[in-house]
């Protein structure tokens, strides 16, 4: 559904961005030990370089493609630097022989979570992972993020519920084959909210409502299927979008439009960071930077959950207090 923001006030954002957190660490895996290395695995909203890799090398039509789908730093490359890592696409270290960067993104713009002719998706990104891992054996310190789907429920409008179904089952499959493989600490992001891009509202109503549907119902299905999984923690990128704009963070990011894309072309020429969306599918930097924030939060990096929580509790009620005064 399409969410309209209201004025902000300090009270309503600090309410409204605790709430945004305290959702986060209700899913957080308490035994997770420290983060020191991380690997991603998606789509075009973690993308930074992969598919602009394959062009180079002339395995893929269509391009020339940007380095990623937003104006700015993405939310895995947040995270990735408050780890101190630089969060390097993995074709790289396949296309250029002579990097010396280790790869750590292996995710495509245009993958999905099913296995579908064209870009990389979910099982061919672990895989290369896993093949790539001394001795097939991933690291036990690392954080690996999954982010995938926007693309299945999109598809899902035109080519029925099977498809997610079939999504929700390769991230299943893809959160087994990384346990097996030696990862014990897995953050999975669930369904964004596909129905209230541009891309979709241009459809109209009916297309929204299709979409907020099948969005509910990935959402529903990947977290039954995650339930109890040990060394999973599943982040809700719905609730955060919806928050961050009705609790009024976004607008204290300086942004004002909800509704229109920024840029009728890409993404990556967006030069106005008022707008919500950078393109018609894609979110503009201040949305990927608050983004990046919570899963910074959501992977409890690098301070424990309580401690943040402290901190953030105390600044709101001096905010509070102040504005009372």
């Amino acid at each position: 559904m399409s969410i309209i923001s209201k004025t902000p006030t300090i009270k309503k954002i600090f309410i409204g961005v605790l709430s945004l957190f305290l959702t986060v660490f209700a899913g957080q895996n308490a035994t997770a030990g420290p983060v020191t290395d991380l690997f991603v695995f998606g789509d075009s909203l973690s993308e930074n370089g992969n598919l602009q890799a394959l062009d180079a090398a002339g395995l893929i039509p269509g391009g020339p493609f940007p380095p990623r789908f937003s104006n700015g730093p993405i939310a895995a490359e947040i995270l990735a630097g408050q780890i101190g890592l630089t969060l390097a696409p993995s074709f790289l270290s396949v296309s250029d022989p002579n990097t010396d960067t280790v790869a750590n993104n292996y995710a495509f713009a245009g993958g999905r979570a099913r296995n579908v002719v064209g870009v990389p998706g979910l099982a061919p990104q672990i895989g290369t992972a896993i093949s790539q891992a001394a001795g097939g054996i991933l690291s036990s310190d690392a954080l690996y993020l999954i982010f995938i789907g926007g693309n299945d429920i999109a598809d899902a409008l035109t080519d029925g519920f099977s498809v997610i179904t079939d999504a929700v089952t390769a991230i299943l499959t893809g959160v087994t084959d990384l346990q097996n493989a030696g990862a014990t600490n897995i953050l999975v992001v669930n369904g964004p909210d596909v129905g209230d891009t541009p891309r979709v509202r241009s459809f109209g109503p009916s297309a929204v409502a299709g979409a907020d549907f099948l969005v509910g119902q990935f959402n529903n299905l990947l977290a039954t299927g995650l339930s109890g999984i040990p060394g999973v923690t599943m982040f809700d990128a719905l609730g955060f979008t919806q928050n961050y704009i009705n609790s009024g963070a976004a607008a204290a990011d300086g942004i004002t439009n909800f509704t229109d894309p920024c840029s009728a072309i890409t993404a990556y020429l967006c030069t106005d960071n008022s707008f919500f969306y950078a393109d018609e599918f894609h979110v503009t930097a201040p949305v990927q930077a608050a983004f990046g924030r919570a899963l910074i939060l959501a992977a409890s990096v690098p301070e424990p959950a309580p401690l943040a929580l402290l901190g953030l509790g105390l600044l709101g009620l001096g905010l509070m207090r102040r504005r009372k005064a």
